[in-house]
């Protein structure tokens, strides 16, 4: 008769030479789970960094190298100041860094002005970039070949960086201020990814004139046929849904004490900024290209050989000499429309 095996047979297996190992192997095995434990609970309490999308499209970078490294730069200065970390990615295409809001995989943005007009139901303003010469510095009408006025260009190919869908409302409407609709005062338009595209087009020979920062022509060689307003340079946003209220805070009580980027980048610093201070940028979107955002001034500047001399009974050029309105409009400054 076959005698079942009892609880004192099990033990005394365990204790037996022949089966030891199995134990020893399952002491082991703990012990190595637990020495990787602590760092395991470590990472897994470790806080998400926020990320940060950067297109900036008007800005000169030599190369998608240093636009990375100007990306991840920015993101190590504004974590520094806020106590949130922050990693930055840099953009290319305007398509990409949409299709990254829309897959919510972005909580910041450094952003051209003309999206934050076209997705400013989606984003929050939070602050603004600084440069060399401000938060808004001028835009000139930039030319390879020395030419003075705007009326010199009239027909020349055009270059234009295609940083939204109202580019062309926002170069007439605000760089130009509804004095020129670039589509038909100018000839073919050759839209480019950055301004670095457009250099080259520019040294071949393939356009004739842009219109960007006036401290490109600095950089460049190239000359500035015409100074215009400043433009707002790149802004800091907040995707809508994705920060909470202490991050948020955090953020901006940074920007509200400037936060110092350092290094050989167009921006030299980030400060607080809101909605409010883009009205013009977004009124010029609001209207087709060629038009002003405001009505014009009752007196608008214009050349005394446009006039016609018999109607108005002109005896010379200085018989009726017109005056500057400065106190409620501004005029633009343009060479051929000043008398």
């Amino acid at each position: 008769m076959v005698r079942r095996p009892e609880i004192s047979d099990l033990v005394t297996v365990c204790r037996s030479g022949r089966r030891r190992q199995p134990v020893i192997v399952v002491v082991v095995t703990a012990w190595v789970l637990g020495l990787f434990a602590s760092p395991v609970v470590a990472f897994a309490q470790e806080p998400i960094p926020l990320e940060l999308g950067v297109y900036v499209p008007r800005l000169y970078f030599e190369d998608n190298v240093n636009r990375t490294r100007f990306a991840r730069a920015l993101a190590l200065k504004l974590s520094e100041a806020s106590g949130e970390p922050i990693r930055g990615r840099a953009f290319t295409q305007m398509g990409d860094l949409r299709a990254f809001m829309n897959a919510k995989r972005l909580d910041l943005g450094l952003v051209d002005v003309s999206m934050v007009a076209s997705m400013s139901s989606k984003v929050r303003v939070l602050g603004v970039g600084v440069g060399a010469s401000g938060s808004a510095p001028p835009y000139a009408v930039l030319t390879r070949n020395s030419m003075r006025g705007i009326r010199s260009l009239r027909g020349n190919r055009l270059a234009l960086v295609k940083t939204g869908p109202r580019e062309l409302s926002l170069a007439s409407n605000f760089a130009l201020e509804g004095e020129v609709a670039v589509e038909k005062f100018f000839g073919t338009i050759r839209w480019a990814s950055d301004v670095a595209e457009i250099l080259g087009w520019l040294r071949s020979g393939k356009v004739d004139c842009t219109i960007a920062y006036a401290s490109l022509a600095k950089r460049s060689g190239l000359h500035i046929a015409a100074t215009l307003r400043g433009m707002p340079m790149p802004q800091l946003v907040a995707v809508r849904g994705r920060l909470s209220a202490e991050q948020r805070s955090a953020i901006e009580k940074a920007l509200g004490a400037g936060v110092s980027i350092g290094g050989p980048w167009p921006i030299k610093r980030l400060t607080k900024s809101s909605r409010s201070r883009l009205g013009a940028v977004f009124g010029a979107l609001a209207q087709p290209s060629g038009r002003r955002a405001a009505r014009r001034a009752i007196w608008s500047p214009a050349s005394l050989e446009r006039l016609d001399s018999k109607r108005y009974q002109f005896k010379t050029a200085n018989d009726y000499p017109l005056e500057l309105v400065d106190d409620r409009w501004r005029l633009p400054t343009f060479p051929e429309v000043v008398p």
